[in-house]
């Protein structure tokens, strides 16, 4: 009798593994139906160098994007240093590099506050969204 019951626990385990099998073969839906439209927007960066003298930044890098363009803003902590600006990437080519720098000069509100000056650089979908931010601190070194 307990070679009989331990028969049958085992014919279940084995059912229920053998079902998952089953669905997994079953052919994927795709719900995706909006994807080439919605991510069809992205921006990279690379070799990213901030040199800082006072309150004025230097920042380099290569960029890569879908667009001709990206954009920056800067913010120290919930203040918004500079609003949004764009970089024109001109004669990019598809999945290639081009050189960028922004030189800027921080407002003097900056001193004396706990919170690192931050500058986001991000490109923008066609719904004028935010898209791949990336955050960048600005040292200005007290």
């Amino acid at each position: 009798m307990k070679y009989m019951m331990m028969i049958v626990v085992l014919l279940f385990m084995l059912a229920a593994c053998g079902d998952n099998d089953r669905n997994n073969n079953s052919p994927a839906v795709d719900n995706n139906d909006n994807v080439g439209t919605e991510n069809a927007a992205s921006v990279m960066f690379q070799n990213i160098d901030v040199k800082v003298e006072g309150a004025e930044f230097l920042l380099t890098g290569e960029a890569s994007t879908t667009t001709d363009q990206f954009f920056y803003v800067i913010d120290q902590g919930d203040d918004v240093l500079m609003e949004e600006k764009n970089i024109p990437l001109n004669e990019v080519a598809p999945g290639g590099w081009v050189k960028f720098e922004i030189n800027e000069k921080l407002p003097v509100i900056i001193e004396g506050k706990e919170d690192t000056p931050i500058i986001t650089l991000y490109g923008k979908d066609e719904n004028n969204q935010m898209v791949n931010p990336n955050y960048i601190p600005i040292d200005i070194g007290e």
